[in-house]
């Protein structure tokens, strides 16, 4: 199953292109999320704020400056793991062996933080709560005003 070349003439290890290819995509796939998420984790509050618009809850997130820590907090674990992905995954390619799960790794801790994050943020305040409590007790989901 594996795919390896032969060694070069410097006595490298042999590599498994598929693993190769593999595993800077799975970096870069990670470096463009961590790059692309940064500002909308620094302004975690705004982000649930837009996210109540749209989905129809009236008021404003009540826990701004937590909101922002977490997602401060958030945004410093994923560039960690990127950069333990990197660090780790880079010298196992040169020595030839398999590494295309230490950047899958990272994006799934990664990953489990943003969630973990959202859910105890917007679990723990009162308007997501009121609103639930609105939903359960009419049976009517407010109209979000979803404008570009």
């Amino acid at each position: 199953m594996s795919d390896p070349t032969p060694p070069t003439a410097g006595g490298d290890a042999p590599r498994r292109t598929w693993d190769v290819v593999l595993t800077v995509g799975l970096l870069a796939i990670g470096a463009v999320s961590v790059i692309g998420t940064f500002a909308e984790l620094a302004d975690l509050a705004a982000t649930i704020d837009e996210v109540y618009r749209i989905q129809g809850i009236e008021d404003a997130y009540g826990a701004p400056e937590l909101a922002n820590a977490v997602g401060f907090g958030v945004n410093v674990l994923r560039v960690a793991a990127l950069l333990w992905a990197a660090a780790l995954a880079i010298p196992r390619l040169r020595a030839g062996r398999v590494a295309f799960w230490i950047p899958l790794t990272a994006g799934v801790v990664g990953s489990l933080a943003i969630g973990i994050a959202m859910v105890a943020l917007i679990l723990g305040d009162p308007a997501f709560l009121a609103y639930v409590d609105e939903v359960a007790t009419t049976g009517i989901v407010p109209t979000g005003t979803a404008t570009p």
